[in-house]
């Protein structure tokens, strides 16, 4: 692992347990070794937070004043952009609300909610979940009068841009590349549903429901593992798997976090996952639902493709999609082939049919486009 990589590890790690850095290690650094830790860390979509990390530090240890300014400036934009995206939460599920389409909140800014300064967390879009017969209907009818640009992003939501924010209506929570693996999710699904499986949450002034921490544990692991398997993730994915579990330990019944990750036949990767965050960031083992396991290569390899890869496998040398449509869509299947043939020891269960699954989601996307 290069000397960037290690310092930058040591500040995540830092961060997420709240635990002082070693000063020692960063005793004499260049502006250029600086330059590329927080370089890393923008591409991990982790900056405020390592920031708050950097600047910690005693100041004769912190990087050069200019790469200082440009670490509060990062850090206050994320600030910004975080309470941008509370007020449209609270605003847009007002309107839900008003249709009688309640939502669950996934992910986002949910997750934030266990970061040690939820504004701290890089955001990305809004993704709510429909969990009543119809209103997933009902909702996209609404969008769509609203005359704006809207697409079926993938076969389990719908995306569009509301007052400079994405936005994902989703009609289920995950999909898997087997139909066995479906069924069971939406069987335990409709089990949780049922069940009221949520809990409340105030955001930006607006009261949420998200799922509770025990299902919330499979699920986040779930999201991060769909998209490592397909692209890529970032260490950011992988720290709101972990910020959940050591924020809400003693309200996830582990027992019951083991039994959907055995149903799902995720016990293998999440092993391999929470030895990974063991070996390289020093997360207590303990937190874990599924007992940290697996060969050391591949613990390593795991952490050298969120390094490498960064936020959703987007810096990964030669992954720049081309500009045309199917120009593009026959790179990400290529990509997603070579990954998912190269990753099937990871999970087995899961991986070898990978690509009839991408070219069977593609063709129901297109008829989708087709057909309006």
């Amino acid at each position: 692992m290069k000397k960037h990589e290690t310092l930058y590890l040591q500040l995540l790690k830092a961060s997420l347990l709240q635990q002082p850095l070693q000063e020692q290690l960063f005793t004499g650094m260049e502006a250029s070794l600086w330059e590329q830790v927080c370089d890393l860390s923008d591409r991990q979509r982790t900056s405020a937070m390592v920031a708050d990390r950097i600047l910690s530090l005693p100041e004769p240890l912190q990087p050069p004043r200019a790469l200082r300014l440009k670490l509060l400036l990062q850090r206050e934009q994320i600030e910004r952009r975080n309470e941008r995206l509370n007020r449209v939460l609270t605003e847009i599920t007002a309107h839900y609300n008003g249709l009688d389409c309640p939502t669950l909140l996934l992910k986002g800014q949910g997750a934030a909610l266990n970061y040690p300064e939820p504004l701290h967390r890089t955001p990305g879009d809004i993704d709510l979940f429909f969990y009543r017969k119809g209103d997933y209907e009902k909702a996209n009818r609404w969008v769509r009068e609203l005359n704006v640009r809207c697409e079926q992003e993938s076969v389990k939501h719908l995306g569009f841009d509301w007052q400079g924010v994405h936005i994902e209506n989703h009609r289920v929570m995950v999909t898997f590349e087997r139909p066995k693996y479906d069924r069971r999710y939406r069987e335990e699904e409709e089990r949780v549903m049922a069940a009221g499986g949520w809990e409340k949450a105030l955001i930006g002034g607006g009261e949420l429901q998200l799922l509770t921490p025990t299902f919330n544990a499979c699920f986040l692991f779930i999201h991060l593992f769909h998209h490592f398997i397909h692209a890529g993730v970032s260490t950011r994915q992988l720290s709101d798997w972990i910020l959940l579990l050591v924020h809400r330990q003693q309200d996830i019944d582990r027992r019951e976090a083991e039994r959907l990750f055995d149903r799902f036949a995720l016990r293998r990767p999440a092993a391999l996952f929470a030895a990974t965050a063991v070996r390289h960031l020093g997360i207590p083992p303990d937190i874990f639902p599924i007992p940290p396991a697996g060969n050391a290569s591949y613990i390593d390899r795991i952490m050298e493709d969120l390094l490498q890869g960064g936020h959703f496998g987007k810096h990964r040398p030669g992954q720049e999609r081309p500009p045309g449509v199917w120009s593009g869509r026959w790179h990400s299947f290529r990509c997603t082939l070579h990954r998912s043939m190269a990753m099937v020891p990871l999970s087995p269960a899961h991986l070898p049919l990978l690509p009839i699954h991408k070219v069977l989601t593609r063709l129901k996307l297109t008829l989708c486009h087709f057909h309006g």
